[in-house]
């Protein structure tokens, strides 16, 4: 239920200040709910195959 960026260990303050920006703009965006839809979207019709 979480939400994970990776970066590399190499990676400058700015990356990771951007990681950060990226998680945010997930959660936002509600990206794990419309995951969650389309793999119950899929998993539906998987099933009526």
């Amino acid at each position: 239920n979480g939400l994970v960026v990776k970066t590399h260990g190499s990676s400058k303050a700015v990356e990771v200040k951007n990681s950060i920006l990226q998680c945010i703009a997930f959660k936002e965006e509600k990206i794990n709910e419309k995951i969650k839809e389309q793999i119950s979207l899929e998993d539906k019709a998987a099933e009526n195959n």
